[in-house]
């Protein structure tokens, strides 16, 4: 009887002490990163030391990127559990990649720069037949941070039909116009077959610009 009880406490103990040490869940996570205040009309974003990390409930969002986003169009509550808004941070530039809603669903990205009022970003894009241009829905974004690229897909659900996948350097800003931060174009690929079947290939590769004089 004795064994039996010191056998129940010790597996009552182990239970425990791997509640304590159990990781922490989406929303614990990233209820520690979201600073939220009744004494100020924004929210606080700590990174803790990471590079990044994600939102998944919309009620978390802090509010000034959830009223950017609002206004710019996109429709992010039903998406978020789905298709986490992920917040990024380098060297001293952030940014939020936010997934948007809609028949053609596609990421908007958000320069936290001010993190008072953080900004829709448009980003160069390759519009078929015509040249360049710019959009702030340039589709489904990923970001690899070994690269510091972002990587940008988009196409139709009707096959077959192409894919345009836009490749994005963090680029900087510094002496222009923008005070914000920036990305450049450096790559694009298009696959022909776009239901994930066919190959990529390259469309167009950023040449190699010479040098220019800076202005005197």
């Amino acid at each position: 009887m004795r064994r039996t009880t010191l056998v129940r406490n010790i597996v009552l103990a182990l239970a425990l002490i791997g509640s304590w040490l159990a990781p922490m869940n989406a929303a614990d996570h990233a209820t520690s990163h979201i600073v939220q205040s009744e004494q100020r009309e924004f929210d606080g974003v700590d990174f803790k030391g990471q590079t990044e990390f994600e939102v998944s409930d919309p009620h978390l969002l802090p509010r000034q990127l959830a009223q950017a986003a609002a206004q710019s169009g996109c429709h992010y509550e039903r998406a978020i559990k789905d298709f986490p808004t992920r917040f990024i941070r380098m060297s001293n530039q952030r940014f939020a990649l936010v997934y948007c809603e809609a028949l053609f669903g596609t990421h908007k990205i958000f320069d936290l720069t001010n993190i008072r009022k953080p900004r829709v970003m448009y980003v160069p894009f390759f519009a078929i037949n015509r040249g360049f241009g710019t959009t702030s829905g340039p589709g489904y974004v990923t970001w690899n941070k070994d690269s510091e690229t972002l990587q940008s897909e988009i196409g139709s659900d009707v096959c077959p039909s192409s894919r345009l996948r836009h490749i994005y350097s963090l680029g900087d800003n510094a002496g222009r116009a923008s005070d914000g931060i920036g990305f450049v174009l450096t790559h694009i690929d298009i696959q022909e077959d776009g239901c994930g079947n066919g190959e990529w290939t390259t469309l167009w590769d950023a040449p190699a610009w010479s040098k220019l004089n800076e202005p005197r």
